[in-house]
């Protein structure tokens, strides 16, 4: 039983559980198996050079013919020359084959290529098969094809655990994968009856690869993470975690987890399903070190001028290395990169570290130096081997003894994060974002077909994070699909490439693109959903669609909904054509979904919901029009869940109806279009325990009557960043907005630190009225209407 005992500092018991458990396994798993039905597995075509083609499942005239060619080979394998596959379509499956036995024992893919080392024919005269026994450097892959055989079961031992793999049940009628590490004893028994075919491949690293450990503890990494989880809450421990990484991986061609390789490799397959399980997300990133330290050379040291050999260039050579006495030094941190596991840049992450130089007095006069991020820390010790060995040095001599030297380092860290960040965007994959990126324009730019032709096939990989996901043109990923037939292959293969999907884009309200284009738009996003499988998926869908046939519409929300299960980032425009939306689709399990955004601006249209089976859903946009609409919508969305939430074209009496039910929102926009109640009748508090952010703006001729009952019926006793527009605070009666302001924060409970006023006319008063307010901005609306600054969030 694992007694380990945790401590209060999570952050060094993570630190040392991972040091202590290099190298990694998936949990004592060291072999692995998958079976696939002749239909699932192609037919190889193989040829045998002599012999011909063998035909599936193998015969008697065949196997006869195959042993007598394998008797004359040395080792008793069909020599790897000697073999044909004539189906390239066999060499994807069993690609595909390969992923899914090593990721099952936390090989990664990409960190080994498969080496024939030939053909293997057995049956009951053969003897036992060819093992990998403990002297074996490489995994071992057996590949085995429709043939009649019993017995010949496959025993693995490693550290006194076995497992045992019996091949020979289906073994006419099915294809089989087995994986196996090496440092095993791998002993294959005799067959009873019939032949056994299968190929051998050595599975050879492309980098350095760190030997398993059976049964590695992730039940300890587990309960590690339940109880960061169980202490969050007090003051001393931190938000989320760092842990350097054993190598240092470029991010030069796009960093994630497919880039590691090694022991980095095998940690990140046996972490990655812990920490999904505990909620916590994880995140790579690059980290640039620096120190400068300034370096003189004492004066009782100083050689005089006379005996310089070059005292107008002041050559470093002139002095010996020791004689460079530290002054003073300065540290500084930059994240050189930032990606999510998948490649995909994590810029709305607010993970910033400072440096903090801590000093430890060693034997005297020596100083340890370290950099301290918050969740973690890098230590600088001069007499650390490793970090003397920087990534890059200078030394720059400013004058005769005066010089400033540097090191930088470029350490890649693993970072824990157990839950996004309080009133910031859920992910850089969101649907908004994707939808600004794709409108600016800020990605990779098109690329020459020929100069794309040029590059190596092996640097295809880098490409998948660097493509913009339109579905036709210049940007989008398809277009690599039409430069070889190899990229085509690693395109269509690549899921990642097909993930982020627009549909019916609008431009300026009149993209004037013909019906007949959009319909073959709907194909072509078909053919996304199905390549992107199994990977999140984030969607934006527009609403053009009324030129186009009856009934389109619905075909076009319904292949979004055969998916929602991997809906993550949603933005939906329900077309105008609709009679009623699909009750049915929207009630499908959404268990990755995050973020959705509805606007349904026609009166008519009913949302019918009966149930939102969204778990995870921590950011709604609504944009209803019809308050009959929004009463059939609200009683169905999982609100009490929420962190974040924006609210259009409502009145008044919507917004409470819907934040009296969200006691977890930590932001909250709220765009105002009519407001007209009785402003005489107080209503109960509304009470927003964690709300942090609070925007309230005038939507177009906003009416503002009742805006006063709504305000003052808020409470919000954390809240630190206000921005309301000053036409919602004034009355024919009272048309200074600063009196109601002053309420309204008297109400909330609150001590505020930002406060943002749009359209105020007289500013001077504000300063006096909230003292304690760190920063008070005041907005003209008409000259900067969408001038939220990156505090805010994005909307």
């Amino acid at each position: 039983m694992d007694d380990y005992e945790f401590s209060a500092d999570v952050r060094e018991d993570l630190d040392n559980l991972l040091d202590d458990c290099y190298p990694f396994s998936a949990d004592g798993k060291f072999a692995s198996s998958k079976s696939y039905a002749i239909t699932e597995a192609p037919n190889p075509l193989l040829r045998v050079s002599g012999l011909g083609s063998i035909g599936f499942p193998l015969g008697e005239r065949d196997a006869e013919a195959l042993l007598t060619v394998q008797r004359a080979c040395p080792d008793g394998l069909i020599d790897a020359a000697k073999l044909t596959l004539d189906q390239p379509g066999w060499l994807k499956w069993l690609d595909s084959a390969r992923f899914a036995v090593q990721k099952d024992i936390a090989l990664p893919f990409s960190a080994y290529k498969p080496v024939v080392k030939g053909l293997w024919l057995y049956n009951s005269d053969s003897g036992s098969g060819p093992v990998a026994t403990e002297g074996s450097d490489n995994p071992r892959l057996y590949v085995y094809f429709p043939s009649q055989f019993t017995g010949g079961q496959h025993e693995v031992e490693l550290h006194g655990t076995t497992v045992q793999f019996n091949l020979a049940a289906e073994s006419r009628q099915r294809s089989t994968v087995l994986a196996v590490y090496p440092h095993v004893v791998h002993t294959i028994a005799k067959i009873a009856s019939g032949h056994a075919f299968c190929l051998v491949y050595d599975l050879v690293p492309t980098g350095e690869v760190g030997s398993p450990q059976s049964g590695w503890p992730s039940s300890r990494l587990d309960r590690a993470l339940a109880h960061w989880d169980a202490v969050r809450a007090l003051p001393t421990t931190p938000e989320y975690l760092v842990y350097k990484l054993q190598r240092r991986h470029s991010a030069g061609d796009g960093l994630s987890a497919a880039s590691l390789d090694g022991d980095d490799a095998l940690l990140l397959g046996v972490l990655a399903p812990v920490a999904a399980k505990r909620g916590v997300d994880l995140y790579l990133a690059q980290l640039q070190l620096e120190t400068q330290t300034r370096c003189e050379i004492p004066a009782g040291d100083r050689l005089p001028h006379y005996m310089l050999a070059d005292p107008e260039t002041y050559a470093e050579e002139q002095y010996k290395a020791d004689d460079w006495v530290a002054r003073s030094r300065s540290h500084s941190v930059s994240v050189k990169a930032l990606v999510h596991l998948d490649g995909t840049p994590a810029e709305w992450l607010k993970f910033e570290p400072s440096v903090t130089r801590t000093k430890k007095q060693r034997w005297g006069s020596k100083w340890e130096d370290q950099f301290v991020i918050p969740g973690g820390w890098i230590d600088m010790d001069e007499e650390n081997d490793e970090f003397n060995d920087a990534d890059e040095r200078d030394f720059d001599q400013m004058d005769e003894h005066e010089a400033i030297k540097t090191r930088i380092w470029k350490p890649t860290v693993l970072i824990f994060w157990p839950k996004p960040l309080e009133g910031a965007e859920p992910s850089a994959n969101s649907s908004d974002k994707l939808k600004r990126r794709l409108d600016d324009n800020e990605a990779t730019s098109d690329v020459d077909t020929k100069k794309k032709s040029s590059l190596r096939y092996s640097n295809t990989p880098s490409l998948r994070i660097r493509c913009l996901h339109h579905s036709r043109g210049a940007n989008s990923p398809a277009k690599l699909t039409h430069v070889s037939s190899r990229w085509r292959a690693v395109a269509v293969a690549t899921p990642t490439l097909w993930r982020a999907i627009e549909l019916f884009r609008i431009a300026d309200n009149c993209d004037g693109t013909p019906p007949e284009t959009r319909e073959d738009e709907l194909a072509v996003v078909e053919t996304w959903l199905l390549r992107s499988q199994p990977l999140p998926l984030s969607i934006v869908m527009a609403n053009k669609t009324q030129d186009l046939r009856p009934g389109f519409d619905s075909e076009a929300v319904n292949a979004l909904l055969a998916h929602a299960d991997r809906w993550e980032y949603v933005s939906l425009v329900l077309p105008y054509s609709y009679p009623l939306v699909y009750a049915d689709g929207f009630g499908n399990a959404m268990p990755l979904l995050r973020e959705l955004r509805l606007q349904d601006r026609r009166a008519e249209t009913l949302l019918q919901l009966t149930h939102l089976d969204a778990p995870n859903l921590q950011y709604l946009s609504l944009e209803i029009m019809h308050r009959t609409c929004l009463s059939k919508v609200a009683p169905y969305m999982p609100l009490a869940q929420l962190t974040r939430l924006h609210l259009m074209d409502m009145d008044v009496l919507d917004w409470a109806t819907i934040l009296r039910q969200t006691p977890n929102l930590v932001s909250c926009r709220l765009d105002c279009e009519f407001a007209a109640i009785d402003e005489d009748a107080p209503w109960p508090p509304i009470e927003l325990p964690k709300l942090e952010t609070l925007i309230v703006r005038k939507d177009g001729l906003a009416l503002n009557f009742g805006m006063y009952t709504f305000f003052n019926a808020l409470r919000a006793p954390r809240l630190k960043n206000l921005s309301v527009n000053a036409c919602l605070l004034w009355s024919d009666e009272q048309r200074n907005p600063l009196p109601l302001l002053t309420d309204m924060v008297a109400a909330l409970g609150c001590s505020l630190e930002l406060l943002r006023v749009e359209d105020a006319a007289e500013v001077d008063d504000y300063q006096e009225a909230f003292p304690h307010a760190e920063r008070i901005e005041f907005v003209d609306v008409d000259a900067e209407a969408e001038a939220l600054g990156s505090e805010w969030g994005s909307w």
